[in-house]
Parts: structure tokens; sequence; C-alpha cells
């Protein structure tokens, strides 16, 4: 199973009814730490802003409607593209939007292990002219930088301090004016490179091109000069704010829409120091057809990202793809359609193993959510051959009445084996978590049929132990059963995958 896989939904929730009455435009979301929900922040009907939560399992099952559903802002047009930001690993939340009469502002909430939303503790308006379409990023401790579009849309770049538990607001740099006037319908998204050195991708109003500027912002918040400028993108007529992530060493992928409606990636190298904006490596169409709607990037694992727009008939779609070390980009890996009739605004989410989640505005203006899994490689059973080859080992068998029960321990990495505990004969480690599946496929060593009845998997640091109890006319060999792991790992079947 290839790295980049797409596999099963797992469950969809539209969590607000669109239309005249229940809209939801420019929504965002992010995990909360530790307790089982989602919260997700959008505009209403009036542009106001509104935040709610959802429970989600580490199965990645959503519950069956919004748990609690609250105003940050209920004046009109007074909560537009309103983005999140956690505070410290916490069950707190910032977030910023643009504000009555278009300032912007930055409010902060903290969300109960019932899903519960806490009344707005402390607010901050850190821009008095405009603040469209914004974008935050965590510097170090409670230090955060904004990045978004202002008065004659041109970019600005404010940094403010965020207690932990969102009671202490202050602005600490800024705003300064880093960036030119954009192109309308567009704003600017900041990223970090390395240490102290912040990259910002925005579209030019003046050539409509797609530009990165690299800056200095220091832990303590202080903005330092730009750095380095460069154009990615001679385009004209792009549509809406480009999306940028890092994938590998310093390769960075961009991707935008063209005034055509399709998608297209670019890769990139910017040193650490942000000195060096290197020219475009390569350039790929990642999503052939489609609205002029927003992107959304997530990096899967090293090299791997998925990308999420609107495709053929303005359907909602998901690709997958990787880069090399010169940063090449792959063939489509694999696609995902969750949205059938229009997508406007969207973003992608890691969870947590394979777990990924999707949150979309569609067709009448309602609000989506999905959950699906994604391939990230993380296979229980080595995939370089050597090591699987020295990874398993026999530790346990016993035959009784057709009956095989097999043991073997696998070392992540060629990692050292630290226990033993076979089924039914052992109390199992309290620092481990057994995990019994049913079986899904079928052993035919000798050309003998024996069905896998069951397997147990206890992980413990970076050992995995696995056990197997087989049925059939007679126990098969230990290396015929050896034979059969390395199959099973060469077909990397999910149940293995964490």
């Amino acid at each position: 199973m290839p790295t980049g896989e797409i596999l099963d939904e797992i469950d969809r929730l539209k969590f607000r009814a669109g239309g005249a009455g229940l809209p939801v435009y420019d929504p965002d979301w992010l995990k909360v730490p530790s307790i089982d929900y989602v919260v997700i922040v959008f505009g209403d009907s009036n542009s106001e802003g509104r935040v709610g939560t959802v429970s989600l399992d580490s199965e990645g099952n959503i519950g069956s409607a919004l748990i609690d559903l609250v105003f940050f802002e209920n004046t009109a047009s007074g909560g537009r593209a309103p983005r999140l930001v956690n505070l410290g690993g916490t069950v707190y939340f910032a977030v910023v939007y643009g504000g009555p009469g278009g300032d912007g502002w930055l409010k902060t909430f903290s969300i109960g292990t019932d899903g519960t939303i806490s009344a707005m503790i402390a607010s901050l308006e850190f821009e008095t002219s405009s603040c469209d379409i914004p974008d935050v990023i965590h510097l170090s401790g409670t230090k955060y930088a904004i990045v978004y579009k202002s008065l004659s849309l041109k970019g600005r770049l404010v940094t403010v301090n965020i207690d932990d538990d969102g009671t202490n607001l202050s602005i600490v740099d800024g705003p300064d004016i880093p960036l030119p006037a954009m192109a309308n319908q567009t704003a600017p998204e900041i990223i970090s490179v390395s240490g102290t050195i912040y990259a910002i991708i925005y579209t030019d109003g003046a050539d409509d091109d797609i530009k990165i500027k690299t800056i200095d912002i220091a832990n303590n918040g202080t903005i330092g000069s730009v750095v380095a400028t460069a154009t990615i993108v001679a385009l004209g007529g792009v549509i809406n704010k480009a999306q940028i992530v890092k994938l590998t060493n310093n390769n960075f992928v961009i991707a935008y829409k063209t005034s055509a409606g399709a998608t297209y990636g670019k890769s990139v190298n910017i040193s650490d120091d942000g000195a060096t904006i290197g020219s475009v490596l390569d350039t790929k169409e990642l999503i052939a057809t489609g609205g002029l709607d927003s992107i959304s990037l997530l990096q899967i694992v090293t090299a791997y990202f998925l990308v999420a727009s609107s495709g053929a008939s303005d359907d909602g779609y998901m690709y997958s793809y990787s880069i090399d070390s010169s940063g090449v980009f792959s063939d489509s890996i694999d696609s995902y359609k969750f949205e059938a009739i229009r997508l406007y605004n969207c973003k992608i989410l890691f969870f947590s193993g394979r777990i990924h989640g999707v949150l979309w505005q569609g067709n009448t203006n309602e609000g989506w959510v999905a959950t699906f899994k994604v391939q990230n490689n993380a296979s229980l059973i080595p995939t370089d051959p050597l090591l699987r080859v020295s990874g398993i080992r026999r530790t346990f068998w016993s035959g009784l009445g057709g009956q095989a029960v097999y043991q073997c321990e696998l070392a992540l990495g060629g990692m050292s084996i630290t226990y033993v505990s076979p089924i039914g004969s052992r109390d199992i480690p309290s620092a481990v978590t057994p995990l019994t599946t049913p079986a899904k496929t079928t052993f035919t060593p000798s050309g003998e049929g024996y069905r896998l009845r069951d397997y147990g998997v206890w992980l413990s640091g970076t050992t995995v132990d696995i056990q197997t109890r087989l049925f059939g006319h007679s126990p098969p060999t230990y290396t015929e059963w050896v034979d059969w792991m390395e199959a099973v790992s060469r077909q990397g079947y999910a149940e293995w995958s964490y």
C-alpha cells in the first residue's frame, strides 16, 4: 500500500444546513488537544462570527451534530474570514478576523471537556484601518505573527502576545507594511522557513505575479527587515490566495489557481537564512479543471502532500503527490472526491496516525466535515527486505488440534527487541496497549488453506509484537509462516499500520 494512497472515507457530517438562514462562509478548524473535539469558526448570515464544536474520536468518527455554537462576534459584517490558532497546546484558542468597521480583531476562548465553549476571555484590536483574510502563525512562547491585506490592498504584518490561558493580549511590534498592494481577491500567507526566518507568499497587485518575501521575526516578536524577494509565478489573472507547504529539507511546494481554474503546483528551494529563494525546480498541473475557489495544502509525511480544491464541474477533489530530493513532482498517487456538487472554501487537517479530515463550504453555503485515512508508510512490518528477514523471529509455537499459534517481534528501523508476550500465556506488560482484529486474508502454504483467525499487536516504544492464530488441516511450518508474513508485508495490509 503506497504512501499517499487515500483510503476509505470514515465519516461525514453536515454541521450547518446552508441557504439564506444557516450559511457557512470562509470556515476554519482545528483539533482540540487531548480531548475528542474539533473547533470550527465561520462567518454567519450577516457575516457575524460563529464558533462551534463537534466530537471526533480517535478512529475518525464524527458526532451527529454541533455540540455547542456561540458568537465570537455578533456585529453584522464583523466576523469575516476568521482564522484559528491553538494556544500552547492547551484547550485555549484565539480567533483572528476582520471585525466591525473592517478593523483587525483577535479574541480568545476555551473548550471544556464536554465540548462547550466559554465566553470570550479577552479581545484585542490589532488593526484600526482594514483587515482582510488574515493568516496567523505561532512564533515562540506566547508570541504570534499575523499577516493580512489592509488599506489600499497593502499587506501588513503585526506580532502579538497571547498568554496560554488567553487572558493577556497585546501588540508587540507593527503593524509593519512589508508587502506591496496585492491583487484583488487574494491574501498573504506566512510559513516558517528555519529559526526566526519566515516566508510570506502573496500575489502582487501591480503585475498579478505570485511572489515570496523572506523576513526575520525574532522569537520575542520584534519584526526585522525583509531578507529577500522572488517571483515564483509570472502569471497574471491569479484568483484566490496561493498556498505554501514545506516538504523536505529546504524544498517548498506552492499551489495556486490559474485564471482558467486549474490548480498548479511549483516547487522551490529556500535557504535556512532566507537569503536565497531559488528558481522554480518543477511545475505540475495538480487538478486539471475547476472553479476559482480556495486551495488547501497539507504535508502527509516528508516529501508527500495532499492538495484539495475544486475540480471538474466545480466538485471538491483531493489528490496526493510527492516530490523527490530535487523538487520534481510525482504523478498523482491517488484521488478522493469529497464534494459532488459545488466547493467553495476548504481546509485539510491531520489528526493522528492515518486519520485526516477536510472541512468545506458547500454548494448552498452549507458546512461540511469528513474524515478519511491516508497511508503514511507507518507500517508495522519493515518495508526493507533485509529488515523484514532479520526482524521476524520465532519466540513461541504450539500446535493444538489443528490450531497453530505463532508469534513474531518486529523492531522498527532494526532496533533491538525488548520483550515477549505470547497470546494467552502471560500477562500483557502494563506499558503496552493490545489491539486484536479479525482476520481478512488467507494463508496458503504448500497448497493447504489456513484461515487467519485473529492476531494481536502490542506496541512498546519502538518495538512491535505481532501474534497470529491459524486454523487449518495441520499447522504450517515456521518457515512457511515467516514466508507468509513477508508476503503480507509486501502487500502492505492496512490492518498492520497505525
